[in-house]
């Protein structure tokens, strides 16, 4: 994974990148969420924000395309640090980006 999140950090030119990658037997279970961590959502418009996790799940399925068939990919901003007990980001799903 941190050659998945390496790749993402220098590609969108943002430090704080986390990949997590969830296989399992149930389909639901076979997901990717990546995070970007002390993002200035605050600042930046929605739409932009929907670009880029369009342009971040794009990279992923084009340098891996077995991602394309997993359940679902989530693309997080926050502007916190990274933590476990982070408590607001803007998210987008694949599903929710082009269905």
């Amino acid at each position: 994974m941190k050659k998945i999140d390496n790749d993402l950090e220098t590609h969108f030119e943002h430090e704080d990148i986390n990949v997590n990658i969830s296989w399992g037997t149930e389909e639901e279970n076979n997901n990717i969420t990546v995070k970007f961590y002390k993002y200035p959502i605050l600042t930046i418009e929605y739409s932009k924000l929907k670009k880029t996790s369009n342009e971040v799940i794009d990279r992923l399925i084009t340098k891996n395309p077995k991602f394309q068939d997993l359940y679902y990919i989530e693309v997080k901003f926050t502007e916190e640090i990274e933590s476990d007990d982070i408590s607001s980001f803007t998210s987008f799903k694949r599903n929710d980006l082009y269905y």
